[in-house]
């Protein structure tokens, strides 16, 4: 998941550092995840790096707990550009890319984990 917030992110901050060359940009992360949750901690760790990394040009702000809105908030908010980075499940995605859509459940077999395509 982190992964893909990572490219998301990274393509949003190469996109608006060749947009407005020069000038400090704020961008959006939302999440409904509380601070203390792993991927949480890693959206901070990102906004972290990607301050420093641009020098204070790019800022990445964090927004936990659903102040944003919840999963389809946020991904509504991407589409109409209010929210730049958002991290969502995999469910609320499918909602919008139903193509994309994977689920991974637990087999009593010996087969272990199933991917499956829908």
């Amino acid at each position: 998941m982190l992964s893909i917030l990572l490219l998301v992110g990274g393509a949003v901050l190469v996109a608006s550092l060749d947009a407005e060359a020069g000038a400090k940009r704020t961008l959006k992360l939302g999440t409904i995840l509380p601070p203390d949750n792993i991927l949480s901690m890693n959206a901070q760790e990102f906004a972290k790096k990607v301050n420093e990394r641009s020098k204070g040009e790019v800022e990445v702000v964090v927004y936990p707990n659903s102040q944003l809105g919840n999963e389809r908030d946020l991904t509504e908010g991407l589409q109409l550009g209010t929210v730049e980075m958002a991290e969502v499940s995999g469910g609320v995605m499918s909602i919008f890319a139903p193509r994309r859509a994977y689920s991974a459940c637990r087999s009593s077999s010996r087969a272990g984990t199933i991917s499956t395509r829908f």
